[in-house]
């Protein structure tokens, strides 16, 4: 029905109300944009949220430019209390003007050097787009929702303004042509990424730290998709999913995250799924491809000094260093691996950004 997305429909060919990838543009060009107010309103919810949760940095994936004028406004009056690394929305009217006149790195509380392009779908909507079909449904490989000509030229003019290229990839086919078009056009030293990375071929594990690429994964995306993942890709192709041990093995950090909404953005789950790759019953008992299983100081450094160094910021911040910024969570335990339901367990206690408190267990701020 579009180019690069599917509009479900029954045995009739009726719609469904189900649509996938860029299908979905035929909805989004009908909601009406949203004010600066609103923006503002929405900005200050989530960064409440988020320093309850012990987070002080965030990663953006898709920031528009009105975004970030509220963000900038924010900042001016001391109100924001997360840092915000900003991926530019994929949209010209959102990323061209920056492209322009290039990176934004001054600013300690935003960083505008970079940008977010799709490369497919999802697992779950049997979008993402694999070597081989579906194991549930034989006659579909997924969705390359852009060109792989597009992706190259974009990644060239990305580039070429000294911006990080940062890619949704989560089938092989997308991960291998992401891969490619990279090899082909992007700069090495601009730590360009593959957000998700979620399924990848042997072949070509090794290609990330030969590219300098960074898979971008998150842990809970396992978790929670784990107890059907079988169903759609079989099980000869299990062990390419979520293989976060084995690309840190080959010479590449995994920077960690939970592309919320998708996933609740609670670091805390994230660093159990890695460590487990479990759900929070404990299930599977050793855990799901358990041989993908991150350590605890991997699981801690994919939160911090790993996801520092995918923002070119891993001079200021990542670790408690001397002249680094004063960005700290406070738990009520530590965390280890033996007791991992511990994990689950913890607590934050207080939360602090730029050497201020942003947040404190039971005080009301």
């Amino acid at each position: 029905d579009v180019d690069g997305g599917i509009i479900l429909r029954d045995k009739n060919g009726n719609p469904t109300g189900i649509f996938i990838d860029n299908a979905l543009d035929l909805i989004e060009a009908k909601i009406p944009p949203t004010s600066p107010d609103d923006i503002r309103r929405q900005i200050r919810k989530a960064q409440k949220l988020l320093n309850t949760l012990g987070l002080t940095s965030i990663h953006d994936a898709g920031t528009s430019k009105e975004e970030i004028s509220v963000l900038k406004e924010m900042i001016s009056t001391g109100e924001l209390s997360v840092r915000v690394y900003t991926m530019l929305h994929n949209n010209p009217d959102d990323y061209e003007p920056y492209i322009a006149s290039g990176p934004e790195t001054e600013n300690p509380f935003i960083k505008i050097r970079a940008v977010k392009i799709y490369m497919d779908g999802a697992l779950g909507s049997r979008g993402a787009a694999l070597l081989e079909p579906y194991s549930d449904d034989p006659d579909n490989m997924g969705l390359l929702i852009i060109k792989p000509k597009t992706h190259e030229s974009l990644v060239k003019k990305i580039t070429k303004a000294g911006f990080q290229v940062n890619t949704h990839g989560i089938g092989d086919r997308a991960v291998r042509t992401i891969l490619n078009s990279y090899e082909k056009n992007a700069n090495p030293f601009l730590r360009n990424r593959i957000e998700h990375a979620q399924i990848v071929h042997k072949d070509d594990v090794s290609r990330f730290k030969e590219l300098g690429v960074i898979p971008a994964m998150q842990a809970t995306h396992c978790t929670s998709d784990m107890y059907w993942a079988d169903e759609r890709l079989g099980q000869d192709r299990l062990y390419e999913a979520y293989p976060w041990q084995t690309l840190i093995q080959s010479g590449v950090i995994v920077l960690a995250g939970s592309d919320a909404p998708v996933e609740f953005p609670d670091p805390l789950a994230g660093i159990y799924a890695a460590v487990t790759r479990q759900d929070k019953n404990s299930w599977p008992k050793d855990g799901w491809q358990a041989q993908e299983k991150m350590t605890m100081e991997q699981a801690i450094k994919s939160y911090t000094e790993w996801a520092a160094y995918a923002s070119f910021e891993e001079g200021v911040k990542g670790k408690i260093k001397e002249g680094f910024y004063a960005d700290f969570t406070v738990l009520d335990r530590e965390l280890s691996a033996i007791n991992p339901m511990d994990i689950l367990n913890t607590n934050v206690l207080y939360t602090i950004v730029n050497g201020k408190i942003v947040y404190q267990k039971n005080h009301d701020k």
